[in-house]
């Protein structure tokens, strides 16, 4: 999916009160039915497989917030190339870098909870999050430009957060997605060979083994 597309549907929607954007052929599109709101999580109401979450992604967000507070000692681009802004700017770059990849990472988070739930400490799986999370494409939306940056100059931290959130371009999350057939894969495996032996790698075996598991029939 194109992000300037994205970008400039939220633009329009910022720009434009309902009333102008859904006048004439576009009206019918103002009275479609809103979603019913999310009750329980989307794998409990339609009955496919639950993902086990929890454990990878809060991990990762740990290792964000560590990378985050960590100022000194090199680029911390191992495995990866250095890009002109973490030359340029060191460890005031890597922050930046991890603050914007963190807020990406939490909207991921929210997905996977509204779609998988969140398990408790008790082993009790729960609901949490607006309703609008169980929309996979909603991240894209609210996607940050400098995140993005992040991406293209592959940033360690938010190319991790990219491959995470592959992982839910799949026809159980997204039915009938036929459009985003293969993006799953190929984001994951890219991340992988971008991170090679680098720093961060260690979080990239989950993603690798959803995909294994995917292809063999258990996820």
């Amino acid at each position: 999916m194109s992000m300037p597309f994205v970008y400039g549907v939220r633009l329009m929607h910022e720009t434009f009160s309902p009333d102008v954007l859904f006048a004439g052929p576009m009206e019918p599109l103002a009275r479609a039915p809103r979603p019913p709101p999310l009750e329980e999580p989307v794998y409990a109401r339609h009955g496919f497989p639950r993902v086990e979450w929890e454990t990878q992604l809060d991990g990762l967000r740990g290792f964000i917030v560590a990378r985050g507070a960590d100022s000194g000692g090199g680029d911390g681009h191992e495995g990866v190339t250095p890009t002109p802004a973490s030359q340029e700017g060191g460890g005031e770059a890597r922050r930046a870098a991890a603050a914007v990849s963190l807020k990406a990472l939490d909207n991921v988070i929210g997905i996977y909870a509204a779609i998988y739930g969140r398990r408790g400490p008790e082993g009790k799986i729960t609901l949490d999050g607006p309703s609008e999370n169980q929309f996979v494409f909603g991240w894209l939306y609210r996607l940050e430009q400098e995140f993005a940056a992040c991406v293209r100059s592959c940033e360690p931290c938010a190319v991790l957060v990219l491959a995470h959130y592959a992982l839910l371009l799949n026809g159980e999350a997204i039915p009938r997605g036929w459009y985003v057939e293969g993006w799953r894969e190929h984001t994951v495996v890219r991340v992988g060979e971008l991170l090679g032996d680098g720093e961060g790698c260690e979080w990239m075996r989950w993603p690798m083994e959803q995909l294994a598991a995917k292809e063999r029939g258990l996820r």
